[in-house]
């Protein structure tokens, strides 16, 4: 029996440019490039919190985060994805609640202090007070678009191509019921043009969207 062959690569290396594009490349060790080196699976379904596979999107790839709950839904694994980096560098994992209570670690059981995040943190509370707007032309890797609600929506940029005054997004999405993070595929490209915002699993982002976790 032939065994099936999975090609994982870093993001970077899946998302091409398009002829006459440039990419935005982020600072060195900033989340943006932390992004850019992640592995993701190149596959059209997306992997639920169980283990179990559906084409349930459009999709592109998905990073495997270890462990996924069923309560890691599109803010969630945009936390895990910053909290994540925030600890790899040293620093401290704070996050605020939706009633703008300040959450930090404290080097208290990792997995357990994420799992309070994920229940009373979410659109809301990350666009009111983990956050900050952004314009669209200073966008880059690592910046979010955010509909603030209960529960909203959250897409998370992962690739910014420039041309002219044009700009090209490429974003990576949790969802619910919890699935693995995916690269939105829109299309034979796996970036969306930016025409006075984007549609992305049916939810329209506008500049007023466009923020930057503080």
């Amino acid at each position: 029996m032939i065994g099936l062959y999975i090609l994982v690569l870093p993001l970077i290396d899946i998302l091409t440019i398009p002829d006459g594009w440039s990419r935005v490349m982020p600072e060195p060790g900033s989340f943006g490039e932390y992004l850019h080196q992640l592995s993701f699976e190149i596959t059209d379904s997306t992997y639920f919190w169980d283990g179990t596979a559906s084409i349930y999107h459009s999709v592109a790839a998905v990073h495997k985060f270890k462990g996924l709950t069923e309560i890691e839904q599109c803010a969630d694994v945009i936390m895990r994805f910053y909290s994540d980096f925030i600890k790899s560098k040293g620093q401290v994992v704070s996050w605020h609640d939706v009633q703008g209570n300040l959450k930090t670690w404290n080097g208290m059981d990792y997995a357990k202090f994420m799992r309070d995040i994920y229940n009373y943190s979410n659109t809301y509370s990350l666009y009111k007070f983990d956050s900050f707007p952004v314009k669209v032309n200073d966008a880059k890797p690592g910046d979010i678009l955010v509909i603030p609600g209960f529960p909203g929506h959250i897409v998370l940029i992962v690739d910014v191509l420039k041309k002219d005054d044009k700009i090209k997004l490429a974003v990576v999405e949790g969802f619910t019921p919890a699935v693995q993070p995916f690269l939105y595929r829109p299309g034979p490209e796996l970036h969306l043009t930016w025409n006075n915002g984007i549609s992305v699993s049916g939810y329209s982002f506008a500049g007023e969207n466009l923020r930057r976790i503080k």
